[in-house]
C-alpha cells in the first residue's frame, strides 16, 4: 500500500511526523470504532500506511497503546497557559506593571498577567481539556486496560496530570512569594482549585451521564473557582484583598 506524506505545508516545522500521523490515526480508530477494533491493521489502513510501517514505529500493539496515551497526554498538557509556567519561573508583576503591558503580551498570558487572569485562563483550559471527547476516550482506554496494561494509567498520570499540577503549584508559590496569596501549603490549594473547577464532570462523562460543558458554563465555573481561591487566600502585595475576576 502506498504511504501518504500528508498535505504539503508552507512551513516545514508544521509538517506532522509519520509517527504523529500514525498516532492520530490510532486515536481516530479508538474514538470511532472502539477499543476492540484498535488493531495494528486498522491503524495502518487509517494512516494509509503498511502494517509493517506501523510495527516498525511501535513494535507491538501494547507499545502503540502506550505511545497513544503519552501522545494525548502531551497534547492535554500543552493547553496549560504559558503564563503559569512563565510566571512560576520568572516571577509575577504587580497590577501597575500589568497595566503597562502590551495587549498582545496580556492576551498570550505573559508573565505580566495578573494572577486572577492567569488562573482563570488555566481553569478554562483545564475544564475544556478534561471534558473533551478525546480526553474521555483516552481515560476510558486506560481504565479498561488497567489490569492488563497498568503502564497506560501510569503513563497518563506522569505525562499529563503530574506536570500540569507541578506547574500550577510552582505558580501559586511564586504568587505567594510576591504577596498575592497567603497560604501554608500550595499543593493543598492547587488541589482545592482543580477540584472546584472540575467537580464531578469528568466522572459523569466517563459514565455517559453528562455532555461536555458549553463555553458559558466553562467560563462560569472558572470564575467561581478563582473567586473561591482569592476569597480564601488572596491578598495584594499592599496587604489589601486581591480582587477576583
Amino acid at each position: 500500500m502506498t504511504e501518504s506524506a500528508g498535505p504539503p505545508s508552507a512551513c516545514p516545522s508544521e509538517i506532522p511526523s509519520r509517527r504523529d500521523e500514525i498516532l492520530g490515526a490510532a486515536y481516530h480508530v479508538l474514538v470511532e470504532q472502539g477499543f476492540a477494533r484498535l488493531t495494528m491493521l486498522a491503524v495502518a489502513r487509517r494512516a494509509r500506511a503498511s502494517k509493517e510501517t506501523v510495527y516498525a514505529q511501535f513494535g507491538s500493539r501494547e507499545k502503540l497503546f502506550e505511545a497513544l496515551i503519552a501522545w494525548r497526554a502531551d497534547r492535554m498538557r500543552a493547553a496549560l497557559p504559558a503564563a503559569v509556567e512563565a510566571a512560576a519561573a520568572d516571577g509575577i508583576t504587580t497590577e501597575a506593571t500589568t497595566a503597562e503591558a502590551t495587549t498582545a503580551e496580556t492576551t498570550a498570558g505573559g508573565a505580566g498577567t495578573p494572577p486572577t487572569a492567569v488562573l482563570t485562563a488555566f481553569a478554562r483550559d483545564l475544564l475544556s481539556q478534561m471534558t473533551a471527547a478525546s480526553t474521555i476516550a483516552i481515560y476510558r482506554l486506560a481504565i479498561a486496560e488497567a489490569e492488563r496494561f497498568p503502564i497506560l494509567g501510569e503513563t497518563l498520570d506522569h505525562a499529563g496530570r503530574l506536570p500540569v499540577r507541578t506547574s500550577l503549584i510552582a505558580y501559586l508559590e511564586a504568587a505567594r512569594s510576591r504577596g498575592w496569596f497567603r497560604f501554608d501549603n500550595a499543593e493543598e490549594v492547587s488541589g482545592l482549585f482543580v477540584t472546584t473547577v472540575l467537580g464531578d464532570w469528568p466522572l459523569r462523562l466517563l459514565l455517559g451521564r453528562a455532555a461536555p460543558p458549553d463555553p458559558a458554563t466553562v467560563d462560569r465555573r472558572a470564575a467561581a473557582a478563582v473567586a473561591l481561591i482569592t476569597r480564601l487566600y488572596g491578598s495584594c502585595p499592599d496587604g489589601q484583598p486581591i480582587q477576583g475576576p
